[in-house]
């Protein structure tokens, strides 16, 4: 990131907002915003004609595949390859794995040694799906398209985290008058 921050700006590019998305892995959302902010202030620091007060830092958390979960009905319900068994899906990851589809968020514990958490949220979809629906879940494929089937007010009542990001990422989109 510092990288291509670095050389975007020496190419003389400008911004109109610099928006940053990760997974939090089941890290500490304040440390993991310090860290990007820090950094960023510091590649910024750099450029002074540059602002850092147009910045964004959000998380996933535990994964992006939270809100896949948080609005089951409209992605993985619906959607073509899964709908058929959708129900034994959300069956298996609610019972064998405790997925909490009123709180996504809440998934996993951060295991020291690995860095990430104990147990991937997007490695128990991909489970599921071959178990209970004989599909191959792709991260590439199937969590673009989903992504654009959730409906945003369902996300942002189960998933507060998400709500916070979209909220700050609101006050930069220009109001239609």
């Amino acid at each position: 990131m510092v990288r291509q921050l670095r050389a975007a700006l020496n190419r003389g590019e400008n911004y109109d907002l610099i928006l940053v998305m990760d997974d939090l892995d089941c890290h500490v959302a304040e440390e993991r915003e310090k860290l990007f902010r820090d950094t960023i202030n510091a590649v910024l620091g750099e450029f002074p004609d540059m602002q850092s007060d147009r910045m964004v830092i959000g998380f996933a958390a535990p994964e992006i595949e939270a809100w896949l979960i948080a609005d089951w009905s409209n992605t993985f319900a619906k959607d073509l390859d899964f709908r058929a068994h959708h129900g034994a899906m959300r069956h298996c990851l609610a019972s064998q794995h405790n997925v909490s589809f009123a709180e996504p968020e809440n998934f996993s514990t951060l295991d020291e040694k690995k860095d990430a958490c104990e147990e991937k949220l997007s490695a128990l979809i991909m489970e599921a799906a071959l178990d209970e629906a004989n599909v191959h879940y792709s991260k590439a494929v199937h969590t673009p398209r989903l992504l654009q089937e959730m409906l945003v007010p369902v996300v942002i009542g189960k998933c507060p985290l998400f709500r916070q990001w979209y909220r700050e990422l609101e006050k930069f989109i220009p109001q239609e008058q």
